[in-house]
Parts: structure tokens; sequence; C-alpha cells
């Protein structure tokens, strides 16, 4: 093997982000630099709160329907990727003010519910088996009809 290749598998794998989101997302960063000054996160501590929030009403402009933002151009996803950018920036460079809330249930709420969907899902899938197999035997697929 290249003893460059022993070296490199050991970095960072930034060939596997995509391209279009690294475009796109650098003109959401060039009009954020152009309101409010290029890399202005590292001149001044950045609340993590302020781009969460951010982050959250683009991502709810897109889930909406609205791709780009009106006021800059950019799509709403470049938006929501440049805010998570800066939030990282901010904390690689010991920038970054932890100003959220304190620890909540919200895990936790996810994973009881996404189990309790499961099951759900789960009963939903034998009922309808059982009542095809008892009462449209013909609206059976051709492995299920096999079984019976």
């Amino acid at each position: 093997m290249n003893p460059k290749d022993l070296m490199g598998i050991k970095k960072p794998p930034v060939h596997l982000v995509p391209a279009a989101g690294i475009i796109e997302m650098s003109m959401a960063m060039k009009n954020g630099a152009s309101k409010y000054g290029p890399y202005n996160w590292r001149s001044h501590p950045v609340n993590l709160t302020v781009y969460i929030g951010a982050a959250q009403r683009h991502l709810l402009q897109l889930l909406d329907g609205e791709d780009r933002a009106d006021d800059s151009g950019c799509h709403h996803a470049a938006h929501v990727a440049a805010c998570m950018a800066i939030i990282l920036d901010a904390l690689a460079t010991g920038n970054l003010v932890d100003d959220r809330p304190v620890k909540g249930s919200a895990s936790r709420l996810i994973d009881e519910l996404t189990e309790k969907q499961e099951r759900v899902l789960s009963e939903i899938q034998q009922d309808a088996s059982w009542v095809l197999k008892s009462y449209s035997p013909e609206l059976l697929a051709p492995s299920e009809k096999e079984e019976q």
C-alpha cells in the first residue's frame, strides 16, 4: 500500500461530504457574512440557542413547502447547514456559549414513542394479515396463498 494511503485513511473522510451541500452552504455563509461580517462567530461568543432557533425556523419553512429564503435566495437547508457549521466551529474554537435549558426528556420520549409506534404498526400488520386471510383469500399475495 502507498505510504500516503496509510496516512490518509486515518484522517477525517471529508470527501464524503456532498459537494452540493458545501456549495449551497457557502452561499448561505456568504449571505451571513454580508449581514454580520465574515467569521463573526470567532470574534464574539456564540449563544447555542440563537443558532438552534435560526436552524429550526429554516427547517419549519422548508417543511412548510418553501425551498428558498425570501431575503437571501439561499436554500433553507443551506441555512440550516450553515447554522450547524457555525455551532461546530464555535465549539471547536471554545467560543460556544451553551445556553440550553436544563436537560429534558426528549431523547427518552423519542425512544419510548418509537417503541410504541413499532408495536402499534406490528399489531396493525398482524390484524390486516388476519383479516385478509379470514375474509379475502383472493386478495392475498401468491406467497401467502401457499401458506394456507
